[in-house]
Parts: structure tokens; sequence; C-alpha cells
């Protein structure tokens, strides 16, 4: 909920900076350098940018006292490399601030030796134009900010707890001074890594390598060369939802072989692939002028495709302009064992980013059993929500239609695509409203309610309770949220790996989300996803298991669920790696059920769990498996949330890249609002009727 929150703020309280912004990310780059900085840049979207994530819009040039200064709420620096890069050392970082335009501190993030560093400087003077001075102890400045910068200036208007205020700073001047280098400089060796899985075959990992002050050296060639927004990089920096054995974590990706010259000393090597392998964690000891050969060799812990379960992550953005982005970010997608990865050209009403190779057929890319896939986020607003489009033959887009989101629904369904919405698990303005519209004609496929390590129920079970058939998805929003498959959907195949096949699962329910746990579950025999056809008074036998990678934690308990309410649980005394439930009930009316796992690791404090889809109890063929009793009520919350998005207009509408999009919508929202609002109405008609329904 924070990270949206952000978001309303930045787009609402800066429009003066939307002429400034430019791309995906709305970034700025000033025509400013000195000495010892060689650009600054100002980005609308900073996420996981050196530890900080902010969506906010750049801002420009100001004049102050006839000198020329940038204002914007973060400034990613770029340190000349020239005078530093990749040191190890304490600089000193010289800022001059207005502090009459500025907030009370300023927030320093920079590439810091073992991962990113953080330091605040209140900006207290009598003086209007102020040089403030900051130490940044063990500065490592190896490019690995986003736009290959070193350091983050973010202005902070409040305390940090329970969640930092920004607001833009002005600043004159950046200056950073080092200090004499002491000491020799090291030997160097060589590492020469084989990469093997259990079978023997070259494979790619995630991997990291630390020395003893927990530094990664700048990886050789051998690393995947992937994309995060428009930058290209070979390191990546986790979020901390992800289980990770390094307090470091930079981590980058190779396939099969990893060679590279790197000081001699003894390195911690870390290596994973997704959550059905065991992690690798080993010392590894590098002499001067020797070349160390090692063979990885990886262990599963389980094997879901040899039970017909296959890995997908519905939500990654990608920009694939040839054949080397589809062969790298392939090698990314591997490296977390991903066996579908969909990869969405992202719009909005003014235009779209990152671009596919093709689309159908030719908007596949394969090796062995791991996939990309093309697919849409778009139609894509905060009055209706963000929705996906996958396994389509050709992007579908009416921009000035654009609220009529039912038109795009309809023709994927045409193109035999499947649709649902991002970011259901919660927080995400027009979710909701746009999800109800879409399941009130049968249009809903799935919703993403599994993102940034951690489940959203409320959206997803409140349809459900209203008698709507919808598959849980799970989604990264890599680059803005996650990393490839942090989170993933398992989906059941009928017939082996075959991408159409994958699909299939997923649009008939045969799924489950999770970061972690593995899970079963029967009702009467039937998996998840089906429909159970039974009497008034017959049995209903519930069956349901899951189980846990060591590496990842213990499971806590199993849950089965009707209508959203716990019915049914099994608890570990102490932490297990399996567990499994057992229920026996009579059927009373029609209802849906899922399965919960829950887990937990010491130090970790994210959430680890996994949820199924529905299996769908329909009893003396009521076909409505709704939560009769409760309906009423979440049918009216809808109506008037619907009734809310009608009353929007161009003056109250928010949008997300709003220096590209809030423009178009001051000349078209009432317009197009207007031609939608008919649609909302009929979705507020069928809601009234299914609420008198249900109290008759």
């Amino acid at each position: 909920m924070i990270r949206w929150l952000i978001l309303l703020c930045g787009i609402s309280c800066c429009t003066n900076a939307w002429s400034h912004a430019v791309g995906t990310r709305g970034s700025h780059l000033f025509d400013w350098h000195s000495e010892t900085v060689a650009r600054v840049v100002a980005p609308a979207y900073t996420w996981n940018n050196l530890g900080l994530t902010i969506v906010d819009v750049a801002g420009g040039t100001v004049m102050v006292d006839g000198r020329q200064c940038m204002s914007s709420t973060a400034l990613d620096v770029d340190v000349l490399d020239a005078y530093a890069f990749d040191v190890h050392e304490s600089v000193t970082l010289s800022v001059v601030v207005d502090t009459q335009n500025s907030p009370p501190s300023l927030a320093v993030l920079y590439d810091k030796v073992g991962g990113p560093g953080n330091v605040t400087v209140a900006l207290e003077s009598d003086q209007r134009i102020a040089t403030f001075e900051v130490e940044l102890t063990d500065a490592r400045f190896a490019n690995r900010g986003d736009f290959a910068t070193d350091l983050m200036l973010v202005g902070v208007t409040g305390a940090v707890a329970p969640a930092p205020a920004y607001a833009p700073v002005v600043v004159c001047d950046i200056t950073v001074t080092r200090k004499p280098p002491s000491g020799d400089p090291p030997g160097f060796g060589w590492l020469d890594l084989t990469i093997q899985d259990e079978t023997g075959a070259a494979s790619a990992v995630r991997m990291g390598l630390y020395d003893s002050d927990d530094r990664l050296p700048i990886v050789s060639e051998d690393a995947a060369l992937i994309r995060e927004f428009s930058d290209r990089t070979r390191t990546y920096l986790m979020q901390a939802s992800t289980i990770w054995p390094s307090d470091n974590r930079f981590v980058f990706y190779a396939d099969g072989t990893y060679r590279a010259r790197v000081p001699a000393g003894s390195y911690r090597l870390v290596a994973s692939k997704g959550i059905e392998y065991r992690f690798v964690d080993r010392t590894i000891e590098v002499k001067p002028g020797v070349v160390v050969s090692e063979t990885i060799r990886l262990q599963r812990y389980a094997n879901q495709p040899a039970a017909g379960w296959f890995s997908g992550d519905v939500h990654i953005h990608n920009l694939r302009q040839d054949s080397a982005d589809n062969r790298s970010l392939l090698v990314q997608t591997r490296g977390e064992d991903l066996h579908v990865s969909n990869i969405l050209k992202m719009g909005n009403v003014a235009g779209t980013h990152f671009p596919q190779l093709g689309w159908g057929e030719s908007g596949r890319y394969s090796q062995g059993r791991h996939s990309l896939v093309a697919g849409q986020e778009d139609p894509r607003t905060l009055t209706l929500g963000h929705t996906i489009h996958l396994n389509i033959d050709e992007p579908v887009r009416f921009p000035d239609e654009y609220l009529s989101y039912h038109k795009v629904f309809e023709a994927v369904a045409a193109q035999g695509g499947i649709s649902g919405f991002a970011h259901a698990a919660g927080g995400l303005p027009g979710t909701a409203e746009g999800m109800t519209m879409q399941a009130a004609f049968g249009l809903l496929d799935f919703g993403e309610v599994m993102q940034g390590g951690a489940i959203g129920t409320d959206v997803w079970f409140a349809l459900l309770n209203l008698g709507y058939r919808i598959a849980p998805a799970a989604g990264t929003d890599y680059p803005y949220i996650d990393h490839p498959g942090a989170v993933r959907s398992y989906v059941k195949s009928s017939r082996g790996y075959a991408i159409d096949a994958w699909f299939e699962g997923m649009d008939k329910g045969h799924t489950y989300v999770t970061n972690g746990p593995f899970l079963s579950f029967t009702l009467n025999g039937h998996e998840m996803g089906s429909e159970v056809r039974i009497s008034s008074g017959d049995s209903l036998q519930f069956v349901a298991s899951a189980s846990l990678n060591p590496d990842l934690g213990a499971l806590e308990r199993i849950e089965l669920i009707k209508f959203g309410e716990v019915i049914a649980s099994d608890a570990a005394a102490s932490g297990v790696q399996e567990l499994e439930l057992s229920h026996q009930m009579n059927a009373g009316a029609s209802a849906w059920y899922v399965v919960h796992a829950v887990a937990n690791r010491p130090g970790h404090d994210g959430y680890i769990g996994a949820m199924t889809a529905p299996v769908y109890v329909v009893v003396d063929d009521d076909v409505r498996t709704w939560n009769r009793s409760a309906a009423p009520q979440i049918a009216n919350n809808f109506i008037n949330a619907l009734e809310a998005v009608k009353n929007q207009t161009a003056e109250t509408v928010i949008e997300s890249e709003g220096w590209q999009s809030m423009p178009v919508w001051a000349e078209q929202f009432d317009t197009q609002l207007a031609a939608a609002r008919a649609r909302i109405e009929e979705v507020q008609g069928k809601l009234r009727k299914l609420a008198q329904e249900a109290g008759e």
C-alpha cells in the first residue's frame, strides 16, 4: 500500500515537471557536471535504486541568486570513473543546497562495499545557500545505481518511520573528494567455474561472490548482460523479501560457466536456481597468479516438472529489441528456473513501453523447457486498474476508448488469450473496480494476487464470494518490484511441457501461487481449479499437503479456507519441511475452497507462503458458488466504488507516467469516461440483481 500512496503523492504534487520527463522512468538528464561528477539524472521512478524505492516526477533546472541549480526529489549522481571507480575507501561528499527551498533533511544513498550505504544529513543553516559535508565510509562507486550512477540524493521531509516523506531538494553543486590511497594493490588470480544441474548438464544460476569484506568483485563478461528498464547491467540488487544467504544482495547470472580475474583472497560463493534447488554456499581461496577451477553441482529439493507442474511469472517487463536481448533474458529466467516467463509490453493512454520482437509464435523464445512469451499490460490506469493479457497473437489497444476495458478483454478472448489484472494483491487504485467490471461479464480469468513477497486476497475473495470464478496468479513486475521468479505461479500441464498447455492450465485454474512452499490439494479426488458436483449431504473429503525447501525455512501451518475463513488447519509444533491436512465434512450449499500454507525463517521478517486456486463445489446443481449471506454487502461495496469512478473528472484523475499520460487525460478523460459510463451502469445493475437474489 505504501508504494501506491507514494505514487499518488508524486503525481499529484509535482505537475510542473511533466515537460521534463521522458521515457519509461521519466528521467531528466541535467546539463551539469564538474571535475568529479560526470552527470546527474533526475528519475521519476527509482525502483530499489541503491536500496530505495520512490515514485515521483522528475525535476528540472531552477535559478537561485543567479546560479543554475537542480531541483528534484531524487538526484542520481555518477562520479567520474577516471576519478573514482571500484574503490574501497571513505570519501567526502560536499553538497551545496538552497536551504530555503529544500526539505529539512537530505538522504544520501551510495554504492558501498557489501551493499548500499545510507546516510542522512540535516540541512540546518542560517544561510540560504549552504554547503553540507558527509563522510561516505567504504565507498565503492562501481556504477551500480540506476543509469550506471554511484549515489543518490533524496530530499526527506520527515521521520523515516513508519514511512518516509519525500520532497524536492535544490542542489547547486556536488563535489566528491578522495583521500590519498594507502597500501599496495592486491595480486590477482583467476576463477574458472563450471555450473551443472543435478544431471550434470550445464545450468544457468543466480550467483554471488563475496570477499572477506563482503565485497562483490566487478563481474566479468561471462555474467549475463541483463536489462533494468533501459539500463544494461551485469549485477542486480535483490529486494529484502527474497531469501539469500548473504547480507550483500548484489547478484549476477551465469550460464554454465563463469570465468573472471579477481583479487587474491578468500571468497564466499553463493548460488541458487529458484525454489526447487538447494543453495550452494562454499568458500573458495584465490591465490595470486593461480587459476582456481571448480565445478558447482546443483542439488534438487523438489522436482515439480516430474509431477506435471511448471513454474511461471505472469508479469515481467523487458525491452526485447534483438536476439541478444532474448538470450540474456533467458539466462536470467533460467537462472531462476522459470519455465514460462511472460514479457509484457506496457501502455498508458498516451503510448507504450517495453516493445517486443514479435507476437504469437514469433513472440516466443525457448531453450529446452524454459520460454519467453510476449504479452501486454495495457490498458492501464489508476481509474480502473492495470490489466494483463497473456498468450496473444497481437497486441490490442484502443487509445480513443481507453477506459472501455471490455473491448480489449473481448478481443484478447477472440484470439484465444487469457486476461486478468495486475496488482490484485491490493493497494493500487482502480483495481477492485476494474476487476469487478470484467468479472461481471465473465471476462476475468485471473488476478495477480501474489506480488512483492506477499499474498493479498481481499478483492479476489470478495469476487469469489459473489460467485465469480477467478484463478490466482503471481507476478514480479520486474524491474519495478522484484526479480523474475521471486514469486511464481505453478501450473499443472495436461501434456508435459508445452507453452499452450501452461496457459490452458492457468485458464482452468489448475494452479497455485508461491514464494516457497509447494502445494497439493484435492477434494473428492479433484484437483485445484476443478468443479465438483454433488448432492446436499454428500461427503466432502479434503486432502492437502505442503512442503518447503529447508534452505528457505520451515513450515508453520497449512489451512483449509472456505469463503475466506479458515475451517481446518494443521500446525507444526516446531518447524518442519512437510505438513499434511485431511478434513471431512458433509456438503451444505455450493461453495469454494482454497488451501494456504505459511512458513517462517529465522531472521527473515517477510512472508513465506503459498495459496491454491479454488476447488468449486456445486451442490444440487446450484452453479453459483457464492457466499450467499455476504454477497449483498459485497455487491453494495462494489456498486458504491463504481459510483465514485463515474464521478471522477479530468481535474481529479491521477495517472501513472503522469508526465506522458496526464496531458492526454486533461483533454480526453471526461469524454472517455462518459463513453464508459454506460458499461459501468450495466455492471452496477448486475450487482444489484445479484444482491437481490442473495437476499431472497
